[in-house]
């Protein structure tokens, strides 16, 4: 009997590629253990709570700035109106990089009651905004920040905590999930119209249409691609260089687009796009690719309870917010969106440093 389809999209998806693609994230896992686990952890105390920078200017810049990216960043029809997908919305990186400032705000916080009213507040229209547009991968990370800063989640009496938060958690996203399928779900919510059940809206039955088959798809593409010979060494080098240095290279488009393989003949193999991150550094890098970044997402984990360096804390915190982009949509978060909060929170420093000394 026949099987579905995993995608709509049917450029280089084989059983072959997608088993490879599997054994890179073997490579990718085996390199993120060796360096995660660590002989001298005590506990699980994490020394960015040792290292909060309170500055009451500071805290208010702050929020403020993630208010005003988080207004201009996403507006436009809602899935209560129209499915996901399917009305006019306007979203722009401005909305989840107010997840930076809405951080760095926490960590200049002198813990006044006028302070974590407004956290709790921001945090909680953030949360229902990006919920009411279809957007999920944003709570998370913004959850991941509170649980961090605000409750410490992380000792081990709060275990127990963890399992039910992300329970729930999942129950939510699911359920969001569910309503971007089918909006009229708010409607029969409402009228107590039990039990649910979610439209099919999938317009091919032979097809499975999921975020994870065109993920999956999108790395599998790029792999076939290197492995064919599409794409060259000299792009491969280029494609690696502006990744890299992505950063700066940003007042430059054409180059700074480079990193994004998921775009790279596009027009001819066709993608959702996206990618697993081992997928872009196994055409940068070869196989080795996979188990270095592995390596050094470990590195960086082990910075939240080993060092007291605030800038280090700060950039393992937001590669960990950030998992859901660099894991799966393109590695270009891990140079650009935690370089960004920490260019931010050293500028913060600087001139907290500058108003001390007048």
């Amino acid at each position: 009997m026949k099987g579905l389809q995993i995608s709509v999209w049917t450029s280089y998806i084989n059983a072959e590629l997608i088993n490879f693609t599997s054994l890179l994230m073997c490579y990718f896992f085996l390199g993120l253990s060796f360096l995660l686990i660590s002989k001298n952890v005590e506990d699980y105390d994490i020394s960015i709570l040792k290292n909060k920078v309170k500055f009451n200017i500071g805290f208010y810049i702050s929020i403020s700035i993630a208010l005003y990216f988080s207004i201009v960043g996403l507006n436009g029809d809602t899935i209560i109106t129209s499915a996901y997908g399917s009305g006019d919305v306007h979203k722009t990186a401005a909305f989840e990089y107010s997840i930076i400032f809405f951080l760095i705000a926490m960590l200049m916080s002198c813990n006044t009651t006028i302070h974590k009213i407004i956290i709790y507040i921001f945090a909680i229209y953030f949360s229902l905004k990006s919920f009411i547009y279809g957007g999920r991968i944003e709570v998370v990370q913004i959850a991941i920040v509170f649980a961090y800063i605000s409750k410490n989640l992380l000792i081990k009496e709060n275990i127990l905590k963890i399992i039910i938060v992300v329970l729930f958690s999942y129950s939510i996203i699911n359920f969001v999930g569910a309503i971007r399928s089918d909006p009229s779900i708010v409607k029969r919510v409402i009228a107590l119209d039990f039990p649910l059940t979610v439209k099919n809206t999938s317009y091919n039955t032979n097809v499975l249409i999921t975020n994870e088959s065109d993920v999956t798809q999108a790395t599998t593409r790029i792999i076939g691609m290197q492995q064919d010979g599409e794409i060259s060494t000299n792009y491969r080098i280029k494609s690696f260089i502006s990744y890299i240095f992505n950063l700066p290279l940003i007042v430059n488009q054409e180059y700074s687009n480079y990193q994004n393989l998921a775009i790279y003949k596009k027009n001819i193999y066709g993608s959702g796009g996206g990618g697993l991150i081992v997928g872009y550094f196994y055409v940068w890098l070869g196989i080795i690719g996979p188990i270095a970044v592995g390596m050094f997402i470990g590195l960086v984990t082990k910075w939240l309870y080993q060092t007291e360096n605030i800038y280090k804390n700060v950039y393992a915190l937001l590669v960990i917010i950030s998992f859901p982009r660099w894991f799966a949509y393109g590695p270009v978060t891990l140079v650009k969106f935690c370089l960004v909060g920490l260019l931010y929170l050293f500028v913060m420093k600087n001139i907290q440093y500058y108003l001390k000394l007048k």
